[in-house]
């Protein structure tokens, strides 16, 4: 049995132990019976967003009588691990194909560097011959005037360079323009729960509820950028921005998440 199957194994026999039915942990808590059971079997693949996993593991740990931050410290130490011992093997596997690599390069190359080897061997040899019978004094009078033509066009193409390159940086003048908008004013948003639900929710940024909510519940705050809004019950949760009413936003026990961007005026 994994770590994972173990994590969840826990919490099933916490379960049974307290004689309560999945049935009875879906209706309490809001969580659909196929995450439940996800949850027990250790295959937490099947809750694709981590926020909601975490929440979730943290609620029916709580639910069946363990410390569900305990359980939720466990998950992560074990997703730690994982990401270790999967990062080692990639480690491995890399060194491994390099060293292929530099083996089928060097093999496939050997034929030419010899053969390259042998050329300038060849060449090597008859340019001594040639030196030899005064050809290579004269070829090196031409060589000397195609230099000095060389080195001249160069010094001309880099006066160039220099010049338009100078040009170029002149047209790469950077103009900051102030925002002259005007800050937003402060916006209020409130959740109002219809039905028992898990409800995370972000406004700007920062995350200021995390938690398990009872029906009839409602929260406020202010926000001036954005509110985000995670909700394992979509039946159970309303949204209310200034005065304007949001939700419900699915079917119960649906997990959905959503995202108000303000605007100033």
């Amino acid at each position: 049995m994994g770590d994972m199957e173990e994590l969840g194994q826990k919490i099933r026999q916490a379960r049974l132990d307290r004689g309560i039915t999945i049935d009875k942990v879906q209706k309490s808590t809001k969580i659909r019976k196929k995450y439940l059971k996800a949850i027990e079997a250790g295959d937490f693949e099947v809750i694709s967003q981590e926020v909601f996993l975490k929440g979730f593991l943290r609620v029916y740990a709580n639910y069946v009588g363990l410390d569900g931050q305990e359980i939720l410290n466990e998950y992560n130490e074990l997703i730690d691990l994982r990401q270790e011992v999967k990062k080692g093997k990639t480690e491995i596997e890399e060194d491994e194909s390099t060293a292929e690599k530099v083996l089928c390069f060097i093999s496939n190359h050997l034929m030419k560097i010899v053969a390259a080897v042998v050329i300038l061997l060849m060449v090597f040899l008859g340019g001594t011959i040639l030196y030899k019978q005064g050809i290579i004094g004269n070829l090196t009078q031409t060589e000397q005037s195609n230099m000095i033509l060389s080195e001249e066009k160069k010094d001309n193409t880099s006066q160039e360079s220099v010049s338009t390159g100078i040009e170029a940086d002149t047209n790469k003048q950077e103009i900051k323009v102030k925002d002259r908008n005007t800050e937003p004013s402060k916006r209020n948003i409130t959740i109002k729960v219809l039905e028992t639900s898990w409800i995370k929710v972000v406004v700007d940024g920062k995350i200021v509820l995390e938690e398990m909510l009872s029906s009839g519940t409602e929260r406020s705050w202010h926000a001036d950028r954005s509110v985000e809004f995670l909700s394992a019950n979509a039946a159970g949760v309303k949204v209310v921005l200034n005065g304007e009413a949001f939700g419900p936003f699915g079917r119960q026990g649906e997990v959905i998440e959503r995202k108000f961007t303000l605007k100033s005026e």
